[in-house]
């Protein structure tokens, strides 16, 4: 289908490619689109499916704070994320109501991320911050973020102490509350397998 005037009759098209079996879409004569028949769309003349934009998906799952595999109890646990390619982008918000369960030193980390972790070293790993409303980790703490689990759907909540050592697992012990109401929000991104 071509679009155009009296000076140029073919100025935008819509046409289908027999020997690629794709449908492309031209505006000013140049490929602006093209629908693959692997599936997936590319831009400005790029046929590679490597390149393709192949998925595209919003939603919400549960998200699970935990402590030594033991699941905390929570009042509120949402959690939404926008899937594009392999990239999630994530963002949750939990309310627990038992966080006097565990004084313990056992690792806090958020089970049921939307999609597995990507086996890639140092680029699949979920990257992102978290913040807690009652943190008793000290004021040496420089930042909190959350970090991913490779091949499984899991963050692992981290501090950083403002001396420059390294990340650290922040323990139970530290979100401990003796009334029990704790929050924790997350938000971040990874590559999906």
């Amino acid at each position: 289908i071509n679009f155009g005037d009296a000076g140029d009759s073919n100025i935008g098209r819509i046409r289908y490619d027999h020997g690629a079996n794709a449908m492309t879409f031209l505006t000013n004569t140049a490929e602006r689109i093209r629908l693959l028949s692997s599936g997936g769309i590319t831009f400005n003349g790029d046929t590679a499916a490597a390149n393709a934009l192949d998925d595209y998906e919003e939603g919400t799952f549960t998200p699970v704070l935990r402590y030594a595999n033991n699941n905390y109890s929570a009042s509120t646990a949402e959690g939404r994320y926008i899937k594009i390619g392999r990239l999630v982008y994530y963002s949750a918000a939990i309310t627990v109501s038992n966080a006097a369960v565990s004084g313990d030193g056992s690792a806090l980390d958020v089970a049921g991320m939307p999609y597995t972790i990507e086996n890639n070293s140092p680029t699949g790993h979920a990257r992102g911050i978290c913040t807690l409303q009652y943190f008793t980790g000290g004021s040496t703490i420089l930042n909190t973020v959350v970090y991913g689990e490779i091949n499984t759907s899991n963050v692992v909540l981290l501090k950083l102490y403002n001396n420059g050592n390294s990340w650290t697992s922040i323990p139970s012990s530290e979100f401990y509350r003796s009334d029990n109401n704790n929050n924790v929000f997350i938000t971040g991104c990874y590559f999906a397998n």
